[in-house]
């Protein structure tokens, strides 16, 4: 039997290693993704979203992503998702307008989900963007 010490150690090496195939698996994807904790502030984002958004992950995290959003939809998107948050809907869509610090323009599809731990409890989002332009 191994001893507790041993144990951890083995568990921490293989969360670690999900870790990294995780990671590679998220940026490699075509698509922008993005997690967001239990009060829809961005944690962590791709890198295939800080591409195309032309943000670093530091300034998209928190409500940075939201600098890219084009004003005139900003305000729309932010009213759509708080109202499925508040109704609990389980995939959340909208189609917006971007714009890049560099001035380039364009449109996304993003998609959102909730994210339930195992006692129901709601641990963020998780959600993609499409690049639909």
């Amino acid at each position: 039997m191994e001893a507790p010490d041993d144990r951890l150690g083995s568990l921490e090496s293989e969360l670690e290693s999900l870790r990294a195939r995780m990671r590679v698996l998220v940026d490699g994807s075509p698509l922008g993704i993005f997690f967001d904790d239990a009060d829809d502030k961005c944690v962590f984002v791709n890198t295939t979203f800080c591409e195309m958004m032309e943000l670093s992950e530091a300034e998209a995290l928190g409500d940075g992503w939201a600098w890219t959003v084009h004003p005139e939809d900003l305000p729309r998107l932010l009213r759509d998702r708080a109202g499925a948050v508040a109704e609990g809907v389980a995939l959340f869509r909208a189609e917006y307008r971007y714009v890049c610090p560099s001035g380039r323009r364009g449109w996304v599809e993003e998609q959102t989900r909730p994210v339930h731990g195992p006692g129901g409890e709601l641990l963020g989002y998780v959600g993609t963007l499409a690049e639909i332009t």
